[in-house]
């Protein structure tokens, strides 16, 4: 008799709108404290943020919720720091939840975003050992650029660039 295994909780990612950065805030500082090393920004830098500032933060839409039920089970951001070529940033599914639906929905939301605002490609920067989450860009039909970098929270970690064209 084999056992009995629960099913895998429905994931849906949706964006995130303004009045929702306390959610947004929440899970971003539960990414910092799971995983600071894999981000370059502090938890500390994250919960000093301001009402106002994270209100900015989600005032372009490019901010994604992954959710199990009415749970947030994990968080994406399409950066426009180039209207060509945004940055897929603050990607983050907490422990439970990886291996879910999460982790290519959110990756698939910030690609879609970037695609309906007219860019060509989107680039993202991933910690060079963190072999789960090159994998899951690599799937996602992300190449690397062969670009290397410090992160910027933790100068002896290594992060790699990687690139996926829009079509």
């Amino acid at each position: 008799m084999s056992p009995v295994t629960e099913p895998s909780p429905v994931v849906a990612v949706r964006a995130l709108a303004v009045g929702e950065w306390p959610l947004a805030r929440q899970v971003r500082l539960a990414a910092m404290a799971d995983a600071p090393w894999a981000f370059g920004s502090t938890w500390e830098r994250e919960a000093g943020l301001m009402e106002t500032q994270w209100r900015e933060r989600l005032a372009d839409g490019g901010w994604f919720a992954a959710f199990a039920g009415d749970r947030a089970i994990g968080l994406a951001c399409c950066y426009w720091e180039s209207a060509e070529s945004p940055s897929l940033v603050a990607m983050w599914v907490e422990p439970a939840s990886r291996g879910s639906a999460a982790a290519g929905g959110l990756v698939g939301a910030v690609l879609d975003h970037a695609r309906a605002g007219g860019a060509s490609s989107v680039r993202l920067w991933v910690v060079a050992t963190n072999a789960r989450a090159l994998a899951l860009y690599e799937r996602s039909g992300f190449r690397r650029t062969g670009a290397r970098k410090p992160l910027p929270s933790d100068l002896a970690v290594e992060e790699i660039e990687l690139l996926v064209e829009l079509t």
